[in-house]
């Protein structure tokens, strides 16, 4: 895919932001990045006045919709203000309307306390976008100098209803320190897709550090719980202090709230050959 670098159109009419000041997509972009079919919308000087974000999380819905409920909590209960949004024409029927504003349901979140970035999608990927949006925010990430990137997400395993607190392994790729000393089992063999196969595979080629959280979930059912474990994860691997006490006492209202967003996904990865992940690759030993 043809990657554009210098395509950046900054808005200088617009009344300055305080970069303590929680943003708003009503606001006029202050800066405009294309990336091909990408566009990267921001809101705020904060990312490039506090030097680089530690972090870019990203929450796309997926098995068990583990990724969403994480991502969701970080910007209900951490903090989390949004930034920004990304938007392809892939996208472009679909806004989310917030606060009587109508947005891009991919949207970008910051936390200036732990200087965390967020993409967040509230709608499942299709699947034509997840290669060029994945080329694109790794792009991005490069640009304001950043050099890590996590993910939780759902692993689905037929015995969830057994476990009383589901396993958490971890896929990597790049330089990370102290990864073994978390206590997690590494992810050695098998199959992802979706958003993060991408993901993996292009970091690996561009030397990005990038890791991938596991935790073992529902496939089809909204996974609160598993959500939290992933959190808690996430908690060690960034130093984000998270309060998952919420979330766990939430999670009955979350599945009811998150069947739509389920129904739409399980839709979605029908095409992404889910299935895959439940079996092992040809050349296991």
């Amino acid at each position: 895919m043809k990657r554009v670098w210098n395509t950046v159109f900054l808005h200088p009419g617009r009344a300055p932001v305080s970069k303590h000041a929680r943003c708003s997509p009503m606001d006029k972009p202050v800066r405009t990045l294309r990336f091909d079919t990408i566009s990267i919308y921001e809101y705020s000087e904060a990312l490039r006045q506090d030097g680089p974000p530690r972090f870019l999380i990203l929450s796309f819905p997926d098995t068990g919709l583990v990724s969403s409920i994480a991502g969701r909590h970080l910007v209900v209960s951490e903090g989390f203000s949004i930034v920004g949004e990304i938007d392809a024409p892939s996208l472009s029927h679909i806004s989310v309307v917030h606060n009587g504003r109508a947005v891009s349901p991919i949207q970008i979140y910051y936390s200036e306390a732990s200087r965390i970035l967020m993409v967040l999608s509230e709608v499942p990927l299709p699947l034509g976008i997840m290669h060029p949006l994945i080329d694109s925010i790794l792009t991005y990430l490069h640009g304001l100098g950043m050099e890590n990137v996590v993910t939780v997400s759902g692993l689905a395993v037929p015995n969830r209803f057994e476990l009383e607190k589901p396993n958490v392994f971890l896929l990597s790729t790049g330089e990370w320190r102290g990864l073994k000393e978390l206590g997690f089992e590494e992810l050695k063999e098998g199959f992802i897709t979706g958003p993060y196969a991408a993901l993996m595979k292009e970091a690996r080629r561009r030397g990005v550090n990038a890791l991938v959280i596991f935790v073992e979930s529902f496939y089809d059912i909204p996974d609160p719980e598993s959500a939290a474990v992933g959190l808690q994860a996430l908690s060690k691997v960034t130093g984000l202090e998270v309060d998952v006490s919420r979330l766990i006492s939430e999670a009955e209202l979350l599945k009811l709230k998150m069947r739509d967003l389920m129904r739409q996904t399980r839709e979605a990865m029908s095409s992404l050959e889910k299935d895959l992940e439940k079996k092992m690759p040809l050349m296991y030993t």
